[in-house]
């Protein structure tokens, strides 16, 4: 058997066992003979079985979960952050909004203390002012401008 003949027809069907007994002893003798024909044949049966490893290879269910978790996981991320953002915004204007609460309800307090004050001096009696008929009318009018200044702070239109 030359070398031609031992790899084109006989290596096929030695490892797919199409060999009858005598092709098989051939074959075994001429791999003893030849040293580039054996390692080329170890090399193609290596490649082979790789092959058929890989051809019969199924994955786990474990293995599928994991690979269609890690898909979904990458489907979410723009949510993930559409979301992340809008959390951030909300948090940014509702703190701001907080904050401009606060201080609108500070001057009206203000506002009210101040216009109680003046609403309370002008009752008490040990007050020197004249609250007669001719500067009554003076008087709230000066209280009412007080009190109007107080909420525009001090702004006139």
């Amino acid at each position: 058997m030359n070398c031609t003949e031992f790899r084109d027809s006989f290596m096929d069907r030695y490892l797919d066992n199409e060999l009858n007994s005598k092709e098989i002893r051939e074959f075994r003798e001429h791999m003893k003979e030849c040293d580039s024909c054996r390692s080329i044949f170890l090399s193609y049966k290596d490649v082979m079985n790789f092959q058929k490893i890989r051809a019969s290879y199924s994955a786990s269910e474990k293995g599928k979960k994991m690979f269609l978790k890690r898909i979904k996981r990458r489907k979410n991320i723009p949510y993930q952050i559409a979301a992340g953002f809008a959390v951030l915004t909300i948090g940014f204007f509702g703190s701001k909004t907080f904050m401009d609460f606060n201080r609108v309800n500070q001057r009206y307090e203000t506002i009210v203390n101040k216009s109680v004050e003046m609403l309370n001096s002008a009752q008490n009696p040990e007050n020197d002012l004249n609250l007669g008929v001719k500067n009554a009318s003076g008087d709230v009018k000066s209280r009412t401008e007080k009190i109007f200044n107080l909420i525009n702070d001090g702004e006139k239109e």
